[in-house]
């Protein structure tokens, strides 16, 4: 987030899929852990489940806003760039 914004100046927010002890497949917009990424120390504000065609490129919807964390509405993706 640019250190202009008024909220999360600073802040480095990663976009990651995790394969969870169930073997399902989630995607996570989070503030990483410095040390432990991919752990319960990120900061999760938004998750979405993945469905078998959504497992190589994050969706661009269908996001669920983390209830500690995110502020509702949840984003709305866009590639760019890729």
């Amino acid at each position: 987030i640019p250190d202009d914004e008024a909220d999360g100046a600073g802040k480095k927010l990663t976009l990651f899929r995790c394969t969870m002890r169930s073997q399902q497949k989630w995607w996570f917009l989070s503030e990483a852990d410095e040390e432990q990424p991919g752990t319960d120390r990120d900061i999760d504000y938004y998750q979405h489940k993945s469905k078998e065609h959504e497992e190589t490129e994050p969706p661009a919807g269908g996001w669920v806003t983390c209830r500690n964390s995110g502020l509702d509405p949840p984003p709305r993706l866009q590639s760019v760039g890729l």
